[in-house]
């Protein structure tokens, strides 16, 4: 009766009513003709009623603003609304009965083109709506980096097969843009909390306490109802103001920041950690602060011994007015303190060689000591090693030594 609607170039979608029909089929039945190739049309009808709201819902999308693509259930397709053809690469007829993702649009990008793929597969298969976000400009070979979603809507009959599928393309608009970011990069940085065997955690930029890794949590005896709170609530008062202090010098100068804290836990002792933070940005602006620690207590405690006992093993030097010398065996570095007597190089504390300080004994004695030292080291029930020789300082003149050594060994 004439009845229809233009789709697409060659695709028409209209009204037929069989002559003689039952009363309750008056409506007729829905049919799509399509040019498929050279002089060859084809054609389906579906038996349905409210023909006419269908026709108009298709006027409707004609005009949407969003892309509108209706597809096969293997993926061709059968009409693409004025929007999607005004934002496609590929105009004209060409496209229609082929596989939406062969199409110029999505033929060279291959992750987008596989996830299309497998969301329409998927949406085909569960019979549910599914959805994909990905980047508009890789897509359309524009600057543009806007974020578009793709909605793809399985549609069933009346025998509740599914005959058509359609999917839709719009813009994210920049708030939900934003926030899909947030709370990917929140997302990810929470994942990587739960997997981390260190003590780990991130705020946002009024300090409160977003997500922390078990270990962080453990130290500080917190649990989930104390996610949200301000950290600087949570933290023994006389160590805030370090916390303070930090927290606000990433967010004026927006900078990782390497620091030492020390921490008290549940059980009153003080800990001793190198503090790792970073902004984490949302654009430019920064929305959360990440934080990762190492523990270095026992280190700095070795490191205060080490410090101590350095100093009264100068005094000690110094008063005796001795030459003393290390040598590590595995690195084979041989570091000497007191030896402004010698007239030697003012950067031999940092070390040399053990054949550049063998180099420097007299060659009389050079062969007796390396022996000396050699038959020591081999034989395991030997610590102490006592040897004269003499060392040639600068200037050319031999200097008499006396040397007693002691030799440390580990358990092997």
């Amino acid at each position: 009766d004439g009845t229809g609607f233009l789709l697409e170039g060659d695709v028409w979608m209209g009204r037929i009513r069989q002559q003689g029909a039952p009363e309750q089929n008056a409506e007729g039945c829905l049919l799509t003709i399509m040019r498929t190739g050279e002089g060859v049309i084809s054609g389906y009808s579906l038996q349905t009623s409210g023909i006419s709201p269908v026709l108009d819902h298709m006027a409707a999308v004609e005009h949407n603003d969003h892309a509108v693509i209706y597809l096969n259930p293997e993926g061709g397709i059968v009409y693409r609304n004025r929007r999607a053809r005004e934002k496609s690469l590929e105009k004209g007829n060409a496209v229609t009965g082929k596989p939406v993702w062969d199409g110029l649009d999505w033929r060279n990008l291959r992750e987008e083109r596989e996830s299309l793929i497998r969301h329409f597969r998927l949406a085909v298969q569960s019979g549910e709506t599914q959805r994909l976000i990905m980047k508009q400009g890789r897509r359309f070979s524009s600057p543009d980096r806007s974020i578009i979603q793709v909605i793809i809507t399985p549609i069933r009959d009346d025998m509740d097969n599914i005959h058509q599928v359609l999917m839709e393309e719009s813009y994210v608009p920049v708030d939900v843009q934003l926030e899909i970011r947030e709370r990917t990069t929140e997302s990810a940085f929470k994942s990587f909390l739960d997997q981390n065997p260190l003590p780990a955690w991130m705020v946002d930029v009024q300090g409160k306490l977003i997500a922390a890794s078990w270990i962080y949590a453990d130290l500080f005896g917190l649990n989930a109802a104390d996610m949200g709170k301000d950290l600087m609530q949570l933290i023994p008062t006389p160590f805030v103001l370090q916390y303070t202090k930090h927290h606000e010098k990433i967010l004026k100068n927006g900078e990782h920041l390497h620091e030492l804290e020390n921490w008290m836990g549940p059980d009153g002792r003080v800990r001793t950690y190198i503090v790792h933070k970073f902004p984490i940005r949302s654009g430019r602006t920064i929305t959360m602060i990440g934080s990762i620690a190492f523990e270095v207590t026992e280190k700095m405690r070795i490191g205060e011994e080490y410090r101590d006992r350095y100093e009264m093993f100068s005094l000690a030097n110094e008063a005796s007015q001795d030459l003393i010398w290390d040598w590590d065996i595995n690195t084979d570095k041989v570091r000497t303190q007191g030896d402004q007597a010698l007239n030697w190089s003012e950067d031999d504390h940092l070390g040399y060689s053990s054949e550049e300080f063998f180099s420097r004994m007299h060659p009389d004695d050079k062969y007796r000591i390396e022996s000396l030292l050699k038959n020591g080291l081999a034989d395991k029930g030997t610590d102490r090693i006592q040897g004269l020789y003499r060392l040639r300082v600068k200037g050319g003149a031999d200097l008499p030594i006396l040397d007693r050594a002691r030799i440390l060994r580990d358990e092997h």
